[in-house]
């Protein structure tokens, strides 16, 4: 069966293009044990956004890729430091930055076309929680909405709301309580619900007011914490297990969840993977997934691992790991003779770059 499961591709192929040194954090790596994203794209406007220890840059695609030494982009000064994550809402207008510091969370929000533009260099907008963000999610078509998970387990939906004014601030607008059990969450497709993966291994659903529809059970006895999760389909989940805490030389888990269309509490169809990731170093646990449904594929990173995954759909459409040739597959370089992790990951589709 693990033949079925993986197949060898010869007709996708992966170049590196360029390789740059955007920042240099000083005193050591102050991520090597966050759950962190220093990367975000806009393909709509072709703009790739670079995280760093207090500042982050917007740079024109374009520009960073050319075959040039150095970059060009508007710095923007972060007012903490502790960056976490960058991400863009769904229209690609408003960028999100998530800063950790004094046990303090900030979630600043940013007019992409202001910065770029070199007008305006701060947030128009922010909240913050006393709590460690795990997860951060805007909604896949409402660009007035958002999601976070906190360290304690807790999860809030927030409202981007415009007043009569013309400023705009942030509502929360749902939450399940501390304590919740919750380490990671993804919308469905259309943002009619999200899952959300637990500690105790299994995976939920739930509506826009944060009401329970569905639970899933784990794929075996003794797995451990859910550690991401990305909703691919209306009835397919893909889910990424942890380290066991009892075993922690045990590789991450990568499993396919096949939920039943039928609704209510059906014992759900596993597909085991095991570890795609080949990874080692490290103490983070966080994994990335970008769907391609045009090709039917999706990539992941490990924040462990050198190397990018491709799992895809072949012809009987049953999903397959799929291994690349040795010089295509997406591996991130040496640093001098160091190895280097990944600190977020992201897919840039514009036609010229």
């Amino acid at each position: 069966m693990a033949e079925t499961l993986e197949r060898e591709v010869k007709d996708i192929l992966f170049q590196q293009k360029k390789s740059v040194n955007i920042h240099r954090f000083e005193g050591g790596d102050p991520i090597e044990t966050k759950r962190v994203n220093l990367l975000a794209v806009s393909n709509k406007y072709g703009l790739t956004v670079l995280g760093g220890e207090k500042d982050f840059r917007v740079c024109a695609t374009l520009k960073l890729l050319a075959p040039t030494d150095g970059y060009a982009g508007v710095s923007v000064p972060l007012p903490s430091s502790g960056l976490c994550n960058l991400a863009f809402s769904c229209d690609e207008l408003c960028l999100s930055a998530c800063c950790f510091n004094n046990d303090m969370l900030n979630i600043q929000l940013y007019d992409i076309r202001a910065i770029s533009k070199s007008k305006v260099n701060s947030s128009f907008c922010e909240v913050s929680v006393p709590s460690q963000l795990v997860d951060f999610r805007w909604h896949p078509e409402d660009p007035n909405r958002f999601a976070a998970v906190f360290a304690d387990g807790g999860i809030a939906l927030y409202d981007v709301v415009a007043g009569d004014d013309g400023t705009r601030s942030i509502s929360r607008a749902a939450t399940l309580p501390p304590g919740s059990g919750v380490t990671c969450l993804c919308w469905s497709p259309k943002g009619k619900q999200f899952v959300v993966g637990k500690n105790a291994g299994h995976v939920e659903q739930y509506g826009l007011a944060c009401e329970l529809k569905k639970t899933h059970g784990c794929p075996a006895a003794g797995m451990s914490a859910v550690c991401d999760v990305t909703w691919y389909s209306t009835h397919e989940f893909f889910v990424v297990y942890d380290r066991s805490p009892a075993d922690d030389t045990r590789p991450a888990f990568f499993a396919l969840l096949g939920a039943s269309k039928k609704g209510g509490n059906d014992k759900p169809v596993w597909t085991n993977f095991d570890d795609i990731y080949y990874g080692f170093g490290g103490a983070r646990s966080h994994f990335t997934f970008h769907a391609i449904p045009e090709w039917n594929m999706v990539l992941s990173s490990s924040a462990r691992s050198l190397e990018v995954a491709a799992v895809g759909r072949g012809a009987s459409g049953a999903w397959q790991h799929w291994t690349l040739d040795d010089t295509g597959r997406a591996e991130l370089p040496l640093n001098g003779d160091d190895e280097q992790y990944p600190v977020g990951m992201a897919l840039d589709t514009t036609s010229a770059a």
